[in-house]
């Protein structure tokens, strides 16, 4: 997306979407403090600005019809308005940047070398907001699950008994692991100027 376009596809989520809720003066979702809030609103900018004006539409009245608290006055979680986000208009392939800026951090290599990198980049995707610790133990607990399937595929393959799409699924994992390692180990503008 183009400066220009990333810029008008950030007004038309704050004019679609935040703006009229905003006017509706609704509560905070329950479990977020005001400057967490604040961070839900501007990360709408950023992460929602891939929407068509006409999904982001539908969306706003998603979420008008699925307010929560007693009185129908409080938002709904992040979580559940990414999740409509997605489900009315899929995101375009390609990391955010918090996904790049998040590799690319000191918690990028501790993720190759811990073997979860790919995880925590599909969550990240997914959430799209930073993870904690119990999330991280999750994260690494699906990674240990996704090591050990695959090297019962690869086992599987050595003696010609894989299916085409349990090896599939395997390559599919590898390339996404070569795609993460890529962006962790990746240099940063200012290292490629120095270089």
């Amino acid at each position: 997306m183009q400066d220009e376009d990333l810029k008008q596809a950030k007004i038309n989520v704050r004019e679609i979407l935040i703006e009229p809720m905003d006017h509706l003066g609704l509560a905070r979702p329950k479990d977020l403090k005001v400057v967490q809030f604040e961070k839900m609103l501007a990360g709408f900018e950023n992460n929602l600005s891939y929407m068509r004006r006409d999904s982001l539409h539908r969306l706003r009245l998603f979420i008008e019809a699925n307010l929560e608290g007693p009185n129908q006055n409080r938002w709904p979680s992040p979580a559940a308005i990414y999740k409509w986000a997605r489900d009315i208009q899929e995101e375009p392939e390609g990391n955010s940047e918090l996904v790049i800026s998040w590799l690319q951090s000191v918690e990028g290599p501790l993720a190759v070398q811990g073997g979860y990198v790919v995880e925590l980049r599909n969550d990240l995707k997914k959430f799209k907001r930073p993870i904690d610790a119990v999330h991280l133990r999750r994260i690494k607990k699906r990674a240990a699950e996704n090591r050990h399937k695959f090297a019962i595929v690869r086992e599987k393959d050595r003696v010609g008994r894989a299916t085409f799409e349990e090896l599939e699924q395997a390559r599919c994992y590898d390339r996404a692991l070569r795609a993460c390692t890529d962006i962790v180990f990746a240099k940063s503008p200012k290292e490629k100027e120095l270089s």
